[in-house]
């Protein structure tokens, strides 16, 4: 028995399916008759499902490249969002230092500036004054002590006013010692005295000048020497000046 296949025809097209036909002879007896050839339709759709693998296989591919695509993205997206989070720890960490660093520098100023304003207050506590707890009796009661700037003080009015009662006695005593004349004397004293070459005028005392011993060994006092008038106005006129210096030293 002889089998032949005979290809009719072949479409080009790839929907299409090709037309086989498949003609059989048999050759047992030879004697016998041949017999028309039969044409069958074999393996029709081994075609179009080898095209549809591959159209199969092309868009797995194409998904494979999409998905290592959108892989890579995101690897870098997450590897963007780690560097992002580092940077911020990093910055937080430095921001946690300069805050630290500031209080450190703000409570070691305020320290310094505290003892700075202790030691100016003790300062002025020792030069102005301060309340000193006393014992009164049974209990103790807080008194003003002053400090050495009102002691100096103190002790500067004391001495203006020794010097000013001092003045007032000189002036006093002056007065008892002024010389009898008019005042057209007197007048005439001052200009010659300021028409004289060296202010010197020859004092009218009588006396000796040294001090006259008795038997007894005892020193007798110096009568006072009287003044001329121009002698007694320049005094009186030292003491007023002076007087007027010490009241705007010290007013009464």
């Amino acid at each position: 028995m002889l089998a032949c296949a005979i290809i009719t025809s072949v479409s080009p097209s790839t929907n299409t399916r090709p037309n086989i036909h498949l003609t059989i002879f048999n050759s047992s007896d030879s004697s016998q008759s041949q017999s028309p050839p039969q044409t069958l339709m074999c393996r029709p759709r081994m075609d179009s499902q080898a095209q549809t693998d591959e159209l199969s296989l092309i868009d797995a591919a194409e998904m494979r490249s999409e998905l290592s695509k959108k892989d890579s993205i995101i690897e870098d997206m997450r590897r963007t969002i780690e560097e992002l989070k580092q940077q911020i720890i990093k910055r937080d960490r430095s921001m946690e230092a300069c805050k630290e660093t500031i209080r450190k520098l703000l409570i070691d100023q305020s320290t310094m500036e505290r003892k700075q304003a202790k030691a100016k207050c003790m300062e002025d506590c020792l030069r102005i004054g301060q309340f000193k707890p006393t014992r009164h009796r049974e209990e103790f009661r807080e008194m003003w002590a002053d400090g050495w700037a009102f002691e100096e003080i103190s002790k500067a009015q004391q001495r203006i006013a020794n010097e000013r009662n001092e003045i007032i006695n000189a002036s006093q005593n002056l007065r008892k010692r002024k010389p009898t004349g008019n005042a057209r004397d007197l007048k005439r004293a001052m200009s010659t005295g300021s028409t004289s070459s060296d202010g010197m005028v020859p004092s009218t005392s009588a006396g000796p000048s040294s001090v006259s011993l008795t038997d007894e060994l005892f020193a007798k006092p110096e009568l006072p020497k009287e003044l001329t008038l121009q002698e007694y106005l320049e005094q009186e006129e030292i003491y007023r000046l002076r007087k007027v210096t010490c009241c705007f030293c010290h007013p009464a």
